[in-house]
């Protein structure tokens, strides 16, 4: 009976809230249904104007949550389900990123497969390997991997594996061979991901590595652009398939995979299964795939976001645009925003998204569920209980 559903709404609800006040957490649930209330807004000032500003704050939820539950229970669940998943996102909040001059990189040889990577890394405190740098940082930083773009160069992809870094990560990006294409160089294969986890639990264990102790393996995300998003897709749907993976080896997502990062990438026809691997999709407002990257998002089960970074091609996120050895896509545009931006936007937002998921910051979760409008140069769409698959229909 609908007087049922309405009790069982007040007291979920009346629950969930004071249980956000306390630990310091307000949410609001996104429903229409909310409006009429606050038609009720004079009275509400004149007798609050009664009140310590305490007690208002610590009631007001309460009145709210019980006029919705009244109007529709569907919000009040919502809204509890809401406060619930904030009340996870409880990691250190970044205030202030690592200075770009304090990342540090060096060359890495994947001893399974002997491809080569650059590994950057948060070095505030530079201090030579050994014990001395394990004691120099608070907390491991989260290992990323990022899976290139057909034929680009790692070293192309410097500027994003920095403003990454910098938000408290490990970033590895590898040269990748493609042993099933005919060792095509620089294509990514899944097994590079398994390779790439693996070396760094050795690097994390060796002392005389550069990044000893510092690596917490048990965290981990990948970045993907075009090509390397692609295969990316499939880690993600545990799916060995040609061109990506040996299906007479196999493949098995690591279970340390937290959360993906497409850049300028796309799921083609397919309909991945995205159930708990939270994933975003960044592009280029001047993309020729960018209608087929907000297919890609409709079909993502949530947590999901989609980013727009304006003025930016399929290589916005790279060094330079069109990068020596790739090729223009057809139909695109140089860049109207140079690349030094661009990339460090990608960069900005693909930490954002993986400090939400990774890092459980509370303030990266608000800029990216909860934006305060839309940054500069950047259009965000986000999705975190799978409500607002309409809104990247009115982007189409």
């Amino acid at each position: 009976p609908a007087a049922v559903w309405r009790l069982r709404g007040l007291i979920v609800g009346c629950g969930a809230w004071v249980s956000s006040y306390a630990s310091g957490w307000c949410f609001q649930p996104d429903s229409d249904t909310l409006d009429p209330i606050f038609t009720l807004a004079p009275s509400i000032r004149t007798m609050t104007r009664r009140l310590s500003p305490t007690l208002f704050l610590a009631f007001l939820p309460a009145i709210l949550v019980a006029a919705a539950s009244i109007l529709h229970p569907a919000t009040v669940y919502a809204g509890a389900a809401a406060v619930v998943t904030a009340a996870s996102w409880r990691g250190p909040r970044l205030t202030e990123f690592v200075p770009a001059d304090q990342i540090s990189s060096y060359p890495l040889v994947i001893e399974s497969s002997g491809d080569e990577a650059e590994v950057y890394f948060p070095n505030p405190n530079p201090a030579p390997p050994g014990p001395w740098r394990r004691l120099r940082v608070s907390e491991p930083y989260p290992v990323v991997l990022m899976m290139q773009g057909a034929s680009v160069n790692k070293n192309y992809y410097s500027l994003l594996a920095v403003s990454v870094a910098r938000q408290g990560f490990i970033v590895v990006v590898p040269d990748q061979s493609n042993r099933l294409l005919g060792d095509a160089f620089r294509f990514a294969e899944l097994h590079t991901i398994t390779e790439v986890l693996e070396q760094m639990r050795l690097e994390n264990a060796a002392m005389e590595s550069p990044v000893y102790g510092i690596a917490d393996t048990s965290r981990f995300a990948i970045m993907g652009h075009s090509f390397g998003g692609a295969a990316t897709m499939f880690a993600v749907a545990n799916w060995c398939t040609f061109p990506f993976c040996d299906e007479t080896v196999g493949f098995v997502r690591p279970p340390e995979l937290m959360a993906v990062v497409l850049t300028s990438s796309n799921s083609g026809s397919f309909d991945f299964d995205t159930t708990g691997i939270p994933v975003a999709i960044i592009g280029g407002s001047l993309e020729s795939g960018r209608p087929a990257q907000l297919g890609t998002y409709e079909t993502l089960e949530p947590p999901r976001a989609f980013i727009t970074v304006e003025g930016a091609t399929h290589y916005g996120m790279c060094d330079a645009d069109v990068p020596p050895g790739s090729q223009p896509l057809e139909g695109e545009p140089p860049q109207s925003v140079p690349n030094a931006i661009t990339a460090s936007r990608y960069g900005y937002w693909a930490g954002t998204f993986l400090r939400a998921h990774v890092l459980k910051d509370s303030g990266a979760y608000y800029e990216i569920y909860q934006p305060a409008g839309n940054p500069e140069g950047i259009t965000i769409v986000s999705d975190l209980w799978g409500q607002n698959k309409s809104r990247a229909k009115r982007l189409r």
